[in-house]
């Protein structure tokens, strides 16, 4: 909260680079999201930014920041060029975050989460390419 009582606002644009990936934080009110190219790269830096900031495991971490964000009414959102990967704090009510993060406040989009990657692009058009070889084989019988 801030000192007159009212909930924390965030007016942000802000495009930085993180090892030489683009990232861009948008934020309007209580909403920030965190657009990033290398989805996977971005959360690599960062466990290794916790892990030498002695902040201990990222399944904490992640819990801690999504409940301290919920007390001050904000809501992050991490995502990729394809979409939103994970929503954490104000307004996430999620049994499997509960599960897996050890918070209700963080819901992860799986499915997101594999879109954002390079490989898993390359993994999904690759099956893609075999469902439709199999479909056309099949379609000639």
């Amino acid at each position: 909260m801030t000192p007159d009582g009212g909930r924390l606002q965030v007016v942000a644009d802000l495009s930085i680079e993180v090892d030489g990936a683009p990232v861009r934080v948008e934020s309007s009110g209580g909403r920030v999201r965190v657009v990033a190219d290398d989805v996977r790269g971005l959360v690599d830096q960062l466990r290794s930014a916790a892990r030498a900031a002695g902040v201990g495991s990222p399944r904490a971490g992640v819990a801690s920041l999504a409940d301290r964000l919920a007390t001050e009414g904000l809501t992050g959102v991490l995502a990729a060029p394809t979409g939103d990967v994970a929503v954490v704090g104000a307004g996430v009510d999620s049994p499997v975050g509960r599960l897996l993060w050890g918070t209700r406040r963080v819901h992860v989009d799986t499915v997101g989460l594999l879109r954002s990657s390079d490989a898993a692009r390359w993994t999904l058009a690759g099956a893609a390419l075999v469902l439709v070889v199999l479909a056309a084989r099949r379609r000639r019988r």
